[in-house]
């Protein structure tokens, strides 16, 4: 597959993940939310692996595993405090944002 459908795939599961997010940050009921947020980041995840493949950059580049690390604790972290932790979603809602911040920054500047 060319780099530009990697790259698409990457851009619309990153929407889709913040969407679902978002609808999770606000929402009680969420499981539909849920099952989009942990679909987007499964595909999110290749995506990404496939960009790295294509442009010939090593997965233990710095920048690099930071990007995977605020992956995993956004998809580990996220559906369990919308899901347990009720009273702290709003609060929540702002760190993973500032999180994906992070990461686009990461990936921009390298």
């Amino acid at each position: 597959m060319p780099y530009e459908f990697y790259k698409l795939l990457h851009f619309i599961c990153l929407f889709s993940m913040i969407s679902s997010l978002t609808i999770m940050s606000v929402s009680d009921q969420s499981k539909k939310a849920n099952i989009t947020y942990g679909i987007a980041s499964s595909i999110l995840f290749i995506a990404g692996v496939g960009l790295l493949h294509k442009s010939g950059i090593s997965i233990t580049t710095p920048w690099v595993l930071g990007k995977i690390s605020i992956w995993a604790i956004l998809s580990i972290l996220a559906p369990i405090v919308a899901k347990r932790f009720s009273s702290f979603k709003k609060y929540a809602f702002y760190i993973f944002f500032f999180l994906i911040i992070v990461a686009s920054y990461l990936a921009i500047f390298k």
